[in-house]
C-alpha cells in the first residue's frame, strides 16, 4: 500500500549481478528441480565451464552472486516463491518440467500459482523449454513475453518432432539444436547415461539437456555430464 516494491533473495541477487556476469540457465516445476539442475550443472561442468548449482536447495544465488568468483554460467533452481518476488530475472533460457497443483494455499489458485512458474520464461533469448507431456507448460511459453528469436524446446519420453529433445531406441536424441531440425538428429547419450535411468529422471536428463545445448554446449558434454551424476 504504500509503493514500496518487495524483492525476493533471488531479485537482489540478479540486480547485484556486475559487468560480464554469468548467464542464469533457470529451472522451476512442481517436481524435479533439485536433481534437474544438479545434472544440468554436471553437464555444464563436463562441457569445461565455470559452472554451480544455486537456488532454493543448496547454496543461494545471493552468496554466489555476493563472492565475487566468477562463472561462465549458473544453474538455478527457482521456486514459485522465489519467482513471486523476482520479477527482474531475465534468464538466458529456462525449463518448466512439470505443473501439479502445490502450495495453493499461499498462491491463492491454480492460475496463481501457475503464473508464478511461468515468470520463469519472461525476457528468456535463446529458449523455452517444456514438458510436451504437461501441456500447462507449454501454455505458460505461449502466455511469456520473451527476446525476438526465442524458441520453444519440448522434451519428451517418446520420439522427438522438430524443435524438440526426445528417445529413439534407447538414445537421447536432439532434434532442436542441431543445422537442420526436420531432417536430422544428434545422439547425445543413452538411457542407460541416465543414473537411475526411471522415466521422470530421463525427462530430468532431457530437461538438463536441451538447456545445456541452448547455451551451446556440444553433445559429448551432455553423454559425459550424466555419466557423472550420481
Amino acid at each position: 500500500d504504500l509503493g514500496v516494491p518487495v524483492w525476493g533473495d533471488v531479485e537482489l541477487a540478479w540486480r547485484l549481478r556486475g559487468p560480464g556476469a554469468a548467464d542464469w540457465l533457470a529451472i522451476t516445476g512442481t517436481n524435479g528441480k533439485t536433481t534437474t539442475v544438479q545434472m544440468l550443472a554436471s553437464i555444464l561442468a563436463a562441457a569445461g565451464l565455470r559452472t554451480a548449482a544455486v537456488g532454493n536447495v543448496g547454496t543461494p544465488v545471493l552468496d554466489v552472486v555476493l563472492s565475487g568468483e566468477k562463472y561462465d554460467v549458473l544453474a538455478v533452481e527457482l521456486s514459485s516463491y522465489q519467482l513471486h518476488w523476482a520479477p527482474s530475472v531475465r534468464a538466458h533460457s529456462a525449463a518448466v518440467l512439470n505443473l501439479a497443483p502445490d502450495h495453493l494455499d499461499w498462491h491463492g489458485s491454480m492460475a496463481a500459482y501457475a503464473a508464478d512458474k511461468g515468470r520463469i520464461y519472461e525476457g528468456n533469448r535463446v529458449a523455452c523449454v517444456y514438458n510436451t507431456a504437461d501441456p500447462a507448460t507449454e501454455e505458460l511459453v505461449r502466455a511469456a513475453d520473451v527476446e525476438e528469436g526465442c524458441r520453444a524446446v519440448g522434451f519428451t519420453l517418446g520420439a522427438p518432432g522438430p524443435s524438440e529433445l526426445g528417445v529413439v531406441d534407447g538414445l537421447l536424441v536432439d532434434r532442436a539444436f542441431v543445422e537442420n531440425r526436420h531432417s536430422s538428429a544428434q545422439e547425445l547419450a543413452e538411457v542407460a547415461d541416465v543414473n537411475p535411468p526411471a522415466p521422470h529422471n530421463v525427462a530430468n536428463a532431457l530437461a538438463a539437456a536441451a538447456l545445456a545445448r541452448a547455451w551451446g554446449v556440444p553433445a559429448r558434454a551432455v553423454r559425459d555430464g550424466l555419466r557423472a551424476f550420481r
